[in-house]
């Protein structure tokens, strides 16, 4: 599984590549923790977690980073990884084949995990996926 780490901070703030691998790691254990439910259900073939992989680390200009693991870094005022890289963007095709993602070794993104400090009182972010645990 790919994922994108956004950092959509408004105030100055540091990030380095302890605290990415960390929330990499959390994805994976909470991923495995929902994967083992599914096993034994009609239709499931796997009984073993599924590897998450960071595609990239998106921030807004007022992020600094430091020691970051060797993926993309993508800067912009939104802290997006590429549009054309995301699965959310090609939803309703079955099999899409991510023609114009560039990147040097993935095919794609499967999720945003979005980190902000938007001063409007939201609990978090959301969006909707597939199965793409099977």
């Amino acid at each position: 599984m790919g994922i994108c780490i956004r950092f959509a901070l408004e105030s100055a703030q540091s990030i380095d590549g302890e605290l990415v691998e960390s929330i990499r790691k959390k994805i994976e254990e909470r991923g495995w923790e929902w994967q083992k439910g599914l096993i034994g259900q009609p239709n499931r073939t796997h009984d073993t977690s599924t590897p998450v992989q960071i595609f990239g680390i998106a921030v807004t200009p007022q992020v600094e980073v430091d020691d970051l693991p060797g993926v993309p870094l993508y800067e912009n005022d939104n802290a997006e990884c590429p549009n054309p890289c995301f699965r959310f963007t090609y939803k309703y095709e079955e099999n899409p084949q991510y023609t114009d993602c560039e990147h040097p070794n993935m095919s794609h993104i499967d999720f945003d995990i979005w980190y902000s400090d938007f001063d409007f009182e939201a609990a978090g972010h959301g969006g909707d996926w597939t199965g793409i645990f099977f």
